[in-house]
């Protein structure tokens, strides 16, 4: 058992190797909806879970801000109030939280203030959306973006694949553009990362659509 048990922890190690890239504080996650972007933030931190220990004071911890077994949840006021170094942070539906057209509503000077910080304090911010309509500065901050969708080939099974991002001038407008391009075939087999659903899906809650009277209640 001690040998199986080593040899998931140094596979979840390079599952994590592959996420997290070392090279950056943010990373920025979209897909469709029913992707399976909410199963990939459980599987993250199942596998953080296995390769860290709770009781090392070094371990990186994991907060999420949908509830998670094995995370630590919290609320996006909490950021610039708390201090949350050393963790991997899992921000799932990040546009309704951080839409692109609510700058002032999104960011007051503490949590403004802290997520330029990051880096200072060893965090990794996971974003997560289905589309780009996310605030600016989560895609600038950004070194890799990643598509989640599910394969054609097998039902139940979902590929997170790396878009390589670069800033450089457009030979049309001169302005700086951003520009994405998708990893090649070889290196796809090797880079993407591929998950069963299904075998996730107990340990979280995803959203759930609030309360609403039903139109034939309503009296005109």
């Amino acid at each position: 058992m001690k040998i199986i048990e080593k040899i998931k922890k140094i596979y979840s190690k390079s599952r994590i190797n592959k996420i997290l890239r070392n090279n950056g504080v943010c990373s920025t996650y979209f897909g469709m909806p029913g992707a399976g972007k909410t199963t990939f933030c459980a599987y993250i931190v199942k596998h953080l879970k296995r390769i860290y220990d709770s009781n090392n004071p070094k371990s990186l911890k994991v907060y999420s801000n949908v509830p998670i077994h094995g995370a630590i949840q919290f609320n996006k006021s909490d950021f610039g109030r708390y201090d949350f170094s050393n963790a991997v942070i899992i921000l799932d539906e990040c546009s309704l939280y951080y839409d692109g057209r609510n700058f002032a509503q999104n960011f007051n000077q503490y949590s403004l203030e802290y997520l330029k910080l990051l880096r200072h304090r060893n965090n990794y911010l996971l974003c997560f959306s289905q589309s780009l309509d996310i605030d600016i500065k989560f895609i600038r901050m950004s070194v890799n973006v990643f598509q989640i969708k599910k394969t054609f080939l097998f039902h139940g099974l979902t590929s997170v694949a790396c878009v390589k991002r670069k800033v450089d001038v457009d030979e049309n407008t001169h302005k700086f553009e951003d520009f994405y391009y998708k990893t090649g075939l070889i290196d796809g087999l090797f880079s993407n990362i591929r998950f069963w659903r299904r075998p996730l899906f107990k340990m979280f809650n995803s959203y759930e659509a609030p309360y609403l009277p039903k139109m034939d209640e309503i009296e005109y």
